[in-house]
């Protein structure tokens, strides 16, 4: 690894990809402003063109050709444009279409990236995104806010990498304290218990200590803990969001202003009830859903709270197997890369990335098949990377790029 040469880092592909991600998040705040898909959807369009433009094409399709990965990302996308043109909506037809292309784009440009651009590039992003989120304070749902802080924490955590000894602590410090402190003042029990597993990891990953056993440990714990410690299961988000409203809480005062108060009403937000009805849902409807996209009613714009349910009941059974096992597949895999490369800091990234989107899809919506959630498209990047450095494909036009670990 030491023998190859030190490729040098593209200005151009670190702002392009940052660029695209944060597209991905300015695309829902516009939706949220607007009130219109379309606009949101122009967003989104423009984050596809200047990452199809600006970074040249890599070789993921060619090495990877017969990887598990490329396969279940092909058929789960299939399944989600037959279920939007079966339920006849020209916007779960547009979004489909939108995924697809998010996909394509994502894996035959991320490909392309040395692993220092992709790190270079989330952390921009991360930085980026905090100003945005805390300046414009458009985030009304504690929750989804605080999923931008638990990945700006592992942004900061795995881009610490790049730095030496003295200030990669400290990014890593500050990184972990600023999503610590959202998600104890916003009582964000999912996204805080993923950012102990984050911690957790990236702290065996800095040692070299990380192995298969002891990850597995770890999510197990995670996955059990959540149900347990997330009480608002029983309130329901509506509890939540009053109580950050409470004027003893200075900083969800400041971000959330009174704009939960205007989408809160009644007890909507029982996740117990609207599992259940996502599951009968997805029963009516088991073959391809009701449409990609499509809320679980009408009423106050619904979702699942269940990233596992939503694509169930908008896509069907078979789309909810296929996506579900993909993203779960993805973290059994990098298990077995952690015996080789336990402090990789891009292997960190996919691993935790993919961890923390199985996890909170237990209680949230956003994650899986999300086309605006930038975290997605991190974690598909980080293992669309890795997987084409590790393919055991010798292609002459593909060169290992350099990379410091975790434990320097």
């Amino acid at each position: 690894m030491q023998n190859q040469p030190h490729p040098r880092t593209s200005f151009k592909n670190v702002i392009a990809f940052a660029a695209f991600l944060f597209l991905q998040t300015l695309s829902v705040q516009v939706g949220k402003m607007t009130g219109s898909n379309v606009y949101s959807g122009v967003v989104v369009t423009i984050g596809i063109a200047a990452l199809f433009l600006l970074v040249p094409a890599g070789q993921y399709f060619r090495v990877c050709r017969g990887s598990i990965e490329i396969t279940l990302a092909f058929v789960g996308l299939v399944l989600v444009v037959a279920s939007a043109v079966m339920s006849g909506e020209p916007v779960a037809v547009i979004k489909a279409g939108l995924l697809g292309a998010l996909f394509f784009v994502v894996a035959s440009r991320a490909s392309s990236l040395t692993s220092n651009e992709l790190l270079s590039a989330v952390g921009t992003f991360a930085a980026l995104n905090t100003v945005f989120l805390v300046v414009t304070r458009n985030e009304w749902n504690p929750n989804a806010l605080c999923g931008h802080f638990v990945f700006v924490a592992i942004c900061g955590m795995t881009c610490s990498a790049l730095l030496p000894p003295p200030k990669a602590n400290a990014v890593a410090f500050c990184s972990f304290s600023l999503g610590s402190l959202a998600t104890l003042y916003f009582h964000a029990r999912t996204a805080f218990i993923g950012l102990l597993l984050s911690l957790l990891t990236y702290q065996l990953s800095k040692r070299g200590l990380l192995d298969r056993g002891v990850f597995l440990v770890l999510m197990l714990v995670a996955s059990i803990s959540i149900p347990l410690f997330a009480t608002d299961v029983s309130n329901g988000l509506r509890d939540v969001a009053e109580n950050n409203l409470n004027s003893r809480n200075p900083i969800a005062q400041f971000l959330l202003s009174d704009k939960t108060r205007q989408k809160v009403k009644g007890d909507f937000f029982d996740r117990e009830r609207l599992w259940k009805y996502a599951y009968e849902k997805m029963l009516d409807n088991p073959v391809l859903g009701v449409g990609y996209g499509e809320p679980l009613s009408e009423r106050g714009d619904l979702r699942a709270h269940n990233a596992y349910l939503e694509i169930g009941y908008q896509c069907g059974l078979p789309a909810m197997l296929i996506w579900s096992g993909l993203y779960i597949g993805v973290v059994i895999q990098a298990l077995g890369w952690v015996q080789s490369r336990p402090n990789d800091p891009l292997l960190f990234l996919v691993l935790v990335s993919f961890a923390y989107l199985v996890l909170a899809g237990m209680m949230e919506s956003s994650g899986i098949v999300s086309i605006s959630t930038p975290g997605n498209w991190i974690a598909v990047s980080a293992v669309v990377i890795f997987r084409t450095r590790t393919a055991e494909v010798h292609v002459s036009t593909v060169t290992e790029p350099s990379y410091r670990t975790l434990a320097e």
